[in-house]
């Protein structure tokens, strides 16, 4: 997780007039980054940056997929379950609590039903 940070670090702050030494860090930078070729330091934190941008672009892409599913199962029930589970009987409250929905949008269905 903080190796960009690291590779960046020594990147700005370790001089490489040394060619050698520069040839080794670069060789155990592929090593560290698990590259297939070998690449300069400042390619290799972009690959590692570009990387970090997917994982992180992945993770919202699940989070709103999953939040678009949950709204779109509170639909259904509002539009389907709450009706039948009114009508058999139930108070807002109790199918609020069974749905895992808000007492306030369950509230608002029944008063729809009561009124049409």
């Amino acid at each position: 997780m903080y190796e960009q940070e690291i590779i960046s670090f020594i990147t700005l702050y370790v001089d490489f007039e040394n060619s050698a030494i520069r040839n080794k860090f670069e060789k155990d930078l592929i090593t560290i980054t698990k590259a297939d070729q070998p690449m300069g330091i400042e390619q290799a934190i972009q690959e590692e940056l570009k990387r970090q941008a997917r994982e992180e672009g992945l993770a919202i892409g699940i989070e709103q997929g999953i939040e678009k599913g949950e709204a779109m199962r509170d639909e259904e029930l509002l539009k389907n379950a709450v009706p039948e589970l009114f009508q058999m009987g139930l108070d807002a409250q109790r199918i609020a609590s069974i749905l895992s929905l808000s007492l306030e949008d369950v509230q608002n269905v029944i008063d729809q039903l009561r009124e049409g």
